[in-house]
């Protein structure tokens, strides 16, 4: 009867009042997630050390050759529909051993406008690999190498970052559903905003621990079945699951 009485900010938590289920979440979903983005991150770590260790190999083993532009394009673009950036690449030809390669490369504006189509370029190439080659001498530039490295190393942090953070709330789960006992709790308050057709609704909590102490927490849950049915009044009674002062939440 009383968890019937309750309410349940995750309905799906209703099996932990009953004994019917020992623990929340899913570490296997949490796995599986986590480990999504550890092959993210790793896929972008080698794409940013190799374009790191071609450029370093290019700088210390390059050979210079002469090439000429073949087209050359500029782009413009809006970030966040308010930030305008601009893109200068060109395309250029050159050939080594009776053989013709192909390249091309963002680079500076101001280097941009001074390179038209067949203007004559210094390309550096690797003489292991000749394709590999880059603008050198007094046409090196590189910005493409910076927003590369820039780019790729920003997905790789944030890949870890998403990793970890899953792996960091599948412990949390573990830790609450091992350690935590079930308090009686009252409802604050609950503001529900929408995103992309999403209800999302944020239960503000309190409750005494153990020792008496007045406690106060909040969790954000989505919550589509409450888009046509009344939201909780302040002082409903809610069940809270609870390991120390820090580290508890609403069922």
């Amino acid at each position: 009867m009383q968890a019937r009485s309750v309410f349940l900010a995750e309905p799906s938590n209703a099996k932990l009042l009953t004994g019917e289920k020992k623990r929340i979440g899913n570490s296997f979903v949490m796995f599986l997630i986590a480990l999504i983005f550890i092959v993210a991150a790793v896929v972008a770590g080698y794409f940013l050390y190799t374009r790191y260790s071609q450029h370093q190999a290019l700088l210390t083993e390059g050979k210079q050759t002469r090439g000429i532009v073949t087209d050359g394009f500029e782009e413009t673009s809006r970030n966040f529909y308010v930030i305008e950036s601009k893109r200068y690449r060109i395309e250029y030809r050159y050939t080594i051993a009776g053989q013709t390669y192909t390249g091309g490369q963002d680079i500076d504006g101001a280097l941009y406008e001074e390179l038209f189509l067949q203007s004559p370029v210094t390309i550096v190439f690797l003489p292991s690999n000749p394709g590999v080659s880059e603008l050198g001498g007094e046409f090196a530039d590189d910005t493409e190498y910076r927003n590369a490295l820039l780019i790729l190393g920003s997905l790789t942090l944030v890949a870890l970052l998403a990793a970890a953070g899953f792996l960091f709330r599948d412990v949390r789960n573990r830790r609450l559903s091992s350690q935590g006992q079930i308090l009686n709790g009252t409802l604050l308050s609950a503001a529900g905003q929408y995103y992309r057709r999403t209800l999302n609704v944020t239960f503000r909590y309190e409750f005494r621990s153990p020792l008496g102490t007045t406690i106060t927490g909040s969790r954000t849950v989505k919550r589509n079945d409450l888009k046509k049915a009344p939201v909780p009044v302040s002082g409903t009674p809610i069940k809270v699951l609870y390991v120390n002062d820090k580290l508890h939440r609403i069922l």
